[in-house]
């Protein structure tokens, strides 16, 4: 009997120990909870901060396109598409119009094709230079991005700024890029 009680008591002296150190109270409850919402908190500004960085990339994105701007060198708004044709066809390529073609840009498009390849024409009118520049300022530096629409290539894209035209060959033969480049002059992209 004696053993029962000595037990018991031990077991009674351990509970009260272990509800000291531990502790089963006001405190410890106000101790979780502050836990939790300490926990909610963080995970709020991490989510916080989540939302910010994907901010800051959406911004970026926009703003890749300004160093494509950066790149231009032809500020005239004169140089049009018939004197392109013109300078094409005299390096002895010939331009073929394909029809039912989407703009990339605000403006209307002539889509062509040259050795197979693609060639996308956008004429500004004289006066549209500040529209011009936002179309340039909307293309991605990478070029899968134009005015925040998802663009795919068939090979690569070489975008070309020239007077008033914007011109954007997808392909990567040698010859056509070097007449574009003595043409048109550096690719911008």
């Amino acid at each position: 009997m004696k053993k029962k009680k000595l037990l018991a008591l031990v077991l009674a002296l351990g509970l009260a120990t272990s509800t000291t150190f531990i502790g089963c109270n006001k405190n410890t409850a106000e101790n979780a909870g502050d836990k939790i919402k300490n926990g909610a908190e963080d995970v709020g500004d991490a989510a916080k901060r989540g939302i910010e960085d994907v901010g800051e990339g959406i911004k970026n994105v926009g703003e890749a396109g300004v160093g494509l701007l950066d790149k231009v060198t032809d500020n005239s708004m004169t140089y049009n598409e018939d004197d392109f044709k013109k300078e094409i066809e005299k390096k002895g390529y010939k331009l073929t119009e394909i029809e039912d073609t989407k703009s990339l840009l605000s403006v209307e498009n002539d889509d062509y094709t040259i050795n197979g390849d693609r060639l996308s024409i956008y004429e500004y009118e004289e006066s549209a230079k500040s529209t011009l520049e936002g179309d340039l300022k909307s293309i991605t530096d990478n070029g899968m991005m134009i005015n925040g629409n998802k663009t795919s290539w068939t090979k690569a894209a070489h975008i070309y700024k020239k007077g008033r035209l914007v011109v954007i060959y997808d392909g990567n033969n040698e010859s056509v890029l070097t007449a574009l480049k003595e043409i048109l002059g550096e690719p911008l992209l």
